[in-house]
């Protein structure tokens, strides 16, 4: 029971971070309503150390795998 607590209190990971960007971007088209639609294998790298960063947009953020290709913290 204590590990079923403490592993729905870290956020239930179920997956690693390289299996989650392996997986395919769905196709925008199903997501037209949405300003900016959900993506898996190219999600833009959100840095949670701040609330503000250097980039004016989320077009201008690396992708997450851009950023780990570079050696940047995940």
């Amino acid at each position: 029971m204590h590990l079923l607590i403490c592993w729905i209190d870290t956020w239930a990971h179920y997956r690693g971070l390289e299996d989650i960007l392996d997986i395919e971007d769905p196709d925008p088209r199903w997501f037209s309503d949405y300003p900016n639609p959900p993506l898996t294998r190219s999600p833009p790298r959100v840095r949670l150390e701040y609330a503000q960063d250097e980039f004016r947009s989320p077009a201008d953020r690396p992708t997450l795998r851009e950023s780990i290709d570079a050696g940047g913290k995940n």
